[in-house]
């Protein structure tokens, strides 16, 4: 709303791109009349919805803004990722939340079995390979199995052999994946007060690199603006977590462990 009464208002992003040249000459003659930037303001129904859409949008169109979301943090793109990594655990490794964990662009560890995600298309291949739906222990036992050496082949075509060692070679990394996803998730088995809970949550999300600090640097502003919000979010739920851990120290009978 400018200071003379008019209004705009932003239905949905498709709009907003059409109008956003309309908006920026509204925005120029309002500024010449009243010179003062933040005496107008542009109104979304829901800001969350369209946030960083709008700040793409009225960068490109070179417009001075500012704004504020009511996001909540469990809308987080990092805070989902750690749930959803929570999840798998929850669900024993269940074949869609794993695939969906592990092809997740925020799982990104600075691990060697990772691969830069090649080991990812190894557990995706071998999952259906073996038709194998979820269940830690079976899906490992599995792995196990498919890497062993190979008995006498000499019956075998070479280009037989050779698909033959390419399937275990693909079963090895993706058993190397697997066996360091586990152990990533082995805290989550236990009990823990609180404060290891938060320690626990913390140091998985780390892991992964969930906290954008550990990132290589980005490769653009856009990619920065994301990174900002990213360490926001993560910065508000570690501070959640070890607040929560701090108010149940202070209570009587508190420090108690207790399984997730």
């Amino acid at each position: 709303r400018s200071p003379n009464g008019d209004v705009w208002t932003v239905m949905d992003e498709t709009w907003l791109k059409w109008k956003v040249g309309a908006i920026d000459a509204k925005i120029e003659a309002r500024l010449a009349a009243v010179a003062v930037p933040s005496d107008i303001v542009v109104v979304f129904r829901s800001l969350a919805d369209y946030a960083d859409h709008v700040h793409e949008v009225f960068t490109a169109a070179g417009i001075p803004h500012a704004g504020a979301s009511s996001e909540a943090l469990s809308g987080s793109p990092v805070v989902k990722a750690l749930m959803a990594v929570l999840q798998v655990a929850a669900d024993d490794w269940s074949y869609a939340r794993l695939r969906a964990v592990l092809e997740n662009n925020y799982f990104c560890p600075d691990w060697p079995e990772f691969a830069e995600r090649t080991a990812v298309r190894d557990v995706a291949a071998q999952l259906r390979r073996w038709q194998l739906r979820g269940g830690r222990r079976e899906i490992l036992k599995r792995l196990h199995r498919a890497v062993q050496p190979p008995g006498d082949e000499s019956g075998l075509s070479s280009a037989r052999r050779k698909k033959r060692e390419v399937e275990r070679q693909s079963a090895a990394t993706a058993l190397s994946l697997l066996e360091r996803f586990e152990a990533l998730l082995e805290p989550l088995q236990a009990s823990h007060t609180w404060r290891g809970w938060a320690e626990t949550l913390v140091r998985i999300g780390r892991d992964i690199r969930l906290d954008p600090r550990s990132l290589p640097a980005a490769g653009g502003e856009r990619d920065n603006d994301v990174r900002r919000r990213d360490l926001d979010a993560w910065l508000s739920l570690e501070n959640l977590l070890y607040a929560a851990a701090a108010f149940d120290e202070r209570l009587p009978g508190g420090g108690q462990k207790f399984d997730l």
